[in-house]
C-alpha cells in the first residue's frame, strides 16, 4: 500500500511503501514513476525505474524531488513486480539521456498509485 507522507512542499513530496510480503529470490519490487507529456489530443505516456524495495517485508520510503519541475505538474508513484529476466530486459531500455524505460504492456503494477502534484 503506497501513501503520501504529508502534504507535497514545492520542493519534495514523500510517499511511504508498506510491502508485507516475501519475494521470491528472483523477484524485484520497483517504485516506478509515471509521466504524461505532450498535448491533450497527444498524450505520450513515459516510466522511470527508481529505486528497489526487494529488501523484505517493511517500510519504504520514495523521495520524489519537486524542485526541478514546474508548478502544477502531475507525476503517478506505483510498485511493479517483475521476476529478474523482466527487471534485466526493462533496465536495459532505459534511455541515456531522459532515464525513461520501455515496461511490459499492461505494466505489472502491484500497488495502488499515488499521484503526486507539485504546488502553485
Amino acid at each position: 500500500m503506497l501513501k503520501l507522507d504529508g502534504k507535497p512542499s514545492r520542493s519534495a513530496a514523500h510517499v511511504v511503501a508498506m510491502v508485507s510480503c516475501v519475494l521470491a529470490p528472483d523477484n524485484h519490487l520497483a517504485w516506478v514513476v509515471r509521466k504524461v507529456t505532450g498535448t491533450a489530443t497527444s498524450p505520450r505516456v513515459h516510466y522511470t525505474l527508481r529505486n528497489d524495495l526487494s529488501q523484505g517485508p517493511g517500510t519504504y520510503i520514495y523521495d520524489a524531488v519537486l524542485s526541478t519541475t514546474a508548478p502544477g505538474s502531475e507525476r503517478t508513484l506505483s510498485v511493479l513486480l517483475m521476476n529478474s529476466d523482466t527487471y534485466q530486459s526493462v533496465k536495459a531500455t532505459t534511455d541515456p539521456e531522459t532515464g525513461y524505460v520501455l515496461l511490459p504492456s499492461p505494466p505489472p503494477i502491484v500497488s495502488n498509485s499515488v499521484v503526486i502534484k507539485t504546488p502553485e
